[in-house]
């Protein structure tokens, strides 16, 4: 024991071996690097890419659809993203057991632009975001919706 904590101090206290021992490796820092960029080129992409197919969906006609919705004290049970400043469903929360899922019930389905709540224009994300938090739970809502699919 007393031989292990004589390596240990003289290891300690030599300065160049301890400051190798530091030392990053040139090529591995490099390498982070360049997947850094490469992870945050591809992110960048992915979000361009939704917002491309939210556009290139809108721009093929969407229909409107009004919906009634009968609001539970969980809301409306829907996944929402920001996509390309519009707000889209993107799923289905999950509902405690025997709870249905009010989103679900009333027809939303994913991939639906949430365009009215009330009757009031949601015409950006957080617009959308305030309009469906300032609703009262247990309530019921109409929710205008613009569906780019087609149903079958």
């Amino acid at each position: 024991m007393g031989q292990m904590q004589e390596q240990c101090y003289v290891f300690v206290h030599d300065k160049d071996r301890l400051s190798s021992f530091f030392e990053e490796d040139a090529d591995l820092v490099k390498r982070r690097n360049d997947l850094t960029r490469k992870r945050d080129r591809l992110s960048k992409a992915n979000a361009a890419m939704a917002n491309i197919q939210v556009d290139a969906n809108l721009r093929g006609g969407p229909r409107a659809v009004r919906l009634t919705i009968a609001l539970g004290s969980a809301g409306l049970g829907l996944q929402l993203a920001d996509e390309n400043d519009k707000l889209v469903v993107r799923g289905y929360r999950d509902m405690p057991d025997g709870v249905v899922n009010p989103g679900f019930e009333s027809g939303v389905e994913v991939g639906d632009v949430i365009d009215q709540v009330n009757g009031q224009q949601a015409s950006t994300f957080q617009e959308g975001i305030n309009l469906l938090k300032a609703l009262p739970a247990s309530t019921v809502a109409t929710i205008t919706l613009l569906r780019t699919k087609k149903k079958s």
